[in-house]
């Protein structure tokens, strides 16, 4: 049996993501705003490092770009991230229909730079972690410009449908199927490529990982991998559904893991990429799996508790005031 809700909107036949108007909540606004202002400030504190420790230039930008080419990059910065990421800042917060524009500009001038990094550290490996911080900026960057401009990504097997009706052993053999696949995408075949590209540009970290990195990555990983296989358990047997959204839970379920937490089965994702990242040695691939919840967070979640709340009302937000969607609780208002 279907949800109320569901059955009255036809939920079942028809995704709920669709292109309706949805701008930025209170929430979504203050993360931006604080992206673009940390944009700002990094950069300014970036170059006056680079000003007051110039032994700090090579490991960003590598040797010979640091020594001959470092200022060329001034102007460039300071208009589109220190002015750039100021402006943006204000715009959001006047909830001005010009910040969608210029946030794609500004992730524009952030690709660009990226592309740069990447020249650099395929030219001169020390420019390794010049591309690790390019990476994670561009990377939020994206993300940030796509919820602005309110573009919805949740398309396909992410659009949000009801299960069809299947005894409990069937949902889990789906949900164990899915899972299956999702580690084998995202925590095995990304991640390797990742740091087969490291080895093979030679871009030396400085970290081998050792017996106390494979320890705490192993613990990580096995605590992550409980976290989101108990919320998969908990979603086949009391939620009539899988943790694929073109599939999901006919029933709001707040058992097993997601007695502590709403989101358990992404934290225990992020858990498990940076888990690999530490193990492997590699700051791109832990940089891969924190860009990943910043993602979720970012282009997902609004959508999902929207999904929730119109279709499970007042249960779901009496359960969204008890529980934290990142931080577990050990116990509810």
């Amino acid at each position: 049996m279907f949800p109320p809700k569901a059955r009255r909107n036809g939920l079942f036949e028809e995704p709920i993501s669709g292109p309706k108007a949805n701008p930025l909540c209170k929430r979504e606004r203050i993360e931006a705003i604080l992206f673009y202002l940390c944009v700002a400030l990094s950069t300014l504190g970036w170059w006056l490092l680079l000003w007051l420790v110039p032994s700090s230039r090579a490991i960003f930008l590598g040797k010979d770009f640091a020594q001959n080419w470092l200022w060329i990059l001034l102007i460039p910065d300071a208009l589109t991230a220190l002015l750039g990421g100021t402006l943006l800042a204000f715009l959001i917060y006047r909830k001005s229909p010009l910040a969608a524009p210029l946030a794609w500009v500004h992730f524009g001038a952030q690709g660009y730079a990226w592309t740069i990094s990447i020249a650099l550290a395929c030219y001169d490996p020390s420019a390794y972690w010049g591309l690790v911080s390019m990476t994670f900026a561009t990377g939020l960057a994206l993300a940030f410009a796509i919820r602005i401009q309110d573009i919805n990504i949740l398309w396909g097997p992410f659009q949000f449908h009801f299960a069809k009706e299947a005894s409990s052993s069937e949902y889990f053999r789906n949900s164990l199927k899915q899972t299956a696949l999702m580690w084998l995408v995202f925590l095995v075949i990304m991640p390797l490529g990742i740091h087969a590209a490291e080895r093979f540009m030679d871009w030396r970290t400085g970290w081998t990982p050792g017996v106390l990195e494979w320890t705490v990555a192993t613990m990580v990983f096995v605590t992550g991998a409980f976290i989101g296989l108990l919320g998969a358990w908990a979603m086949t047997r009391t939620g009539g559904g899988t943790p694929l959204p073109a599939a999901c839970a006919r029933h709001l379920v707040t058992s097993g893991s997601y007695k502590f937490v709403r989101n358990p089965m992404a934290l225990g994702g992020i858990g498990q990429g940076i888990a690999v990242g530490i193990a492997l040695g590699s700051p791109l691939v832990i940089v891969y799996a924190v860009i990943g919840g910043c993602w979720w967070e970012l282009l997902a979640r609004n959508g999902e508790e929207r999904f929730l709340l119109q279709t499970f009302g007042k249960q779901y937000e009496e359960y969204r005031d008890q529980i934290r969607c990142w931080l577990p609780v050990l116990k509810r208002k």
